[in-house]
């Protein structure tokens, strides 16, 4: 059986304390040992610079909502344009303002911007585990090389 290839991370958010915060519960959770790097920045600008000099190096982001010269929803919209193959997951303590907070509109806006799954700040430790999980099982289904199972 073939070894399945480490996913890479790019955690995008403002606070640098929910930045390790984030990182370290990557490191502990189940998944720990589907993750190969954890790479961080402080906003989406930052991170669309990563992005755009790195293509095909990351596979998630885990990107904040609000956060100063470019948000999470405008990420998002960023990437789905890039047309890489990257699943992002929002998290916010905030999902109200950014239309995510009324089931109604939550899968409108994800659909629109491309995000995969969304999470409440602050999060515990399980919740993350979860939404994790479904990033990566998100991920497997979307990659070229494996058969796409409806659920």
């Amino acid at each position: 059986e073939k070894e399945q290839a480490k996913l890479n991370v790019l955690v995008v958010e403002d606070e640098e304390s929910i930045r390790m915060l984030i990182e370290r519960f990557i490191r502990i959770n189940t998944v720990a040992s589907q993750v190969g790097l954890i790479e961080k920045a402080s906003d989406g600008q930052e991170a669309s610079e990563i992005l755009e000099k790195n293509k095909g190096k990351f596979n998630i982001v885990l990107t904040d909502g609000h956060m100063p010269r470019m948000g999470g929803l405008e990420l998002a919209k960023q990437i789905k344009a890039s047309g890489e193959n990257i699943v992002v997951g929002l998290m916010s303590a905030d999902m109200d303002s950014l239309g995510l907070g009324n089931p109604k509109t939550q899968a409108s806006v994800m659909r629109d911007y491309g995000i995969a799954a969304v999470l409440p700040k602050p999060p515990d430790l399980s919740q993350f585990g979860t939404f994790m999980e479904h990033l990566i099982t998100i991920k497997a289904g979307n990659s070229p090389a494996s058969q796409s199972q409806t659920h």
